[in-house]
């Protein structure tokens, strides 16, 4: 399943592009997919057209036209629409993306659902890094014995 995000709609939201790219970089990093985002605007000139940023793929919209417009071309263009989930609000684009088969989910829903899952990515990670040592005088602590606990479930 690949994700195209309308980069606009979640900046909106109190994020700069290099925040967002941040954001979009842990995600692409827990879910293991592709994702493309469209910015409005021309090129920037530290992130270039089609570069990648640590997994993510930079587009933008063409010249005299909007990112929607851009987004709107590649949902046409594609061979498989119903592999994609769209990430936008504008409604427009949102009833060309029904008509074609392929997902959507609103910008805020995704920043929500994005965050939580880079969240609970986190929280694993940091769970299987704790040292048996460290398990061990946890459980003494709350007077558990050890030997009492299997530690490799830990």
């Amino acid at each position: 399943m690949g994700y195209i995000v309308d980069g606009n709609n979640i900046m909106g939201r109190n994020l700069s592009r290099t925040k967002l790219l941040d954001l979009l970089a842990d995600f692409v990093d827990v879910k293991k997919c592709l994702l493309t985002v469209v910015f409005d605007g021309a090129p920037d000139p530290v992130y270039k057209e089609g570069s990648l940023y640590h997994g993510v793929k930079l587009l933008y919209s063409r010249p005299s036209s909007t990112a929607d417009a851009r987004i709107r071309e590649m949902i046409v263009k594609t061979k498989h629409p119903r592999e994609l989930i769209v990430v936008s609000s504008d409604r427009e684009l949102i009833a060309t993306v029904r008509a074609y088969g392929a997902k959507h989910i609103h910008s805020k829903e995704f920043l929500s659902r994005m965050r939580a899952e880079i969240s609970a990515s986190i929280l694993k990670q940091a769970e299987k890094k704790a040292p048996k040592a460290e398990m061990s005088e946890w459980l003494r602590y709350f007077g558990c014995e050890p030997d009492e606990a299997d530690l490799d479930e830990f």
